[in-house]
């Protein structure tokens, strides 16, 4: 039986979704230690391109769909590989940021809320602590972590 402990120790519930159960080659691409299993999982920046590929596609994708869906069923049923790296994401070789919307580097937070408050507080909420976790990142913080993962890992940085 698989059991899925995220990178800090934790049972993780973000990995631990049905049919994750027992099935150790997902629990590994889901970046969790296995009992039983000596293989230590690979971080982010440990992955070749494929690894990158396989665990975007098997576990990145279904976990923030999960996430948008939940947030706005409507807006999100189409939600895919393009919903974050915009309609010519192959072209690009998937490379982020891409598509989403501008955001400054400074005052990131204050321009985010004076555009949409209620998706920023989701972003913050939900996407940011997801991705931070799924890509075994640091947050950002300017004093202890300044190349840390921020909102311009996935959005554009405005001008």
């Amino acid at each position: 039986m698989c059991k899925p402990i995220g990178l800090d120790g934790e049972i993780s519930p973000r990995v631990a979704w049905p049919g994750y159960a027992g099935d150790m080659r997902r629990c590994l691409l889901a970046g969790v230690v296995v009992f039983g299993c000596s293989a230590e999982p690979k971080t982010w920046a440990q992955r070749d391109r494929d690894e990158r590929m396989a665990y975007m596609q098997e576990v990145v994708l279904p976990t923030m769909r999960e996430i948008f869906i939940a947030y706005d069923p409507d807006r999100y049923a189409d939600f895919s590989c393009a919903t974050c790296h915009g309609n010519d994401a192959a072209a690009v070789d998937y490379a982020m940021p891409n598509a989403l919307g501008p955001l400054p580097l400074d005052g990131t937070l204050e321009v985010a809320m004076a555009r949409n408050p209620e998706m920023t507080a989701f972003m913050l909420d939900e996407v940011f602590p997801t991705m931070v976790e799924l890509l075994d990142e640091q947050k950002y913080n300017p004093q202890s972590a300044p190349n840390g993962y921020r909102c311009v890992g996935c959005h554009l940085v405005a001008e």
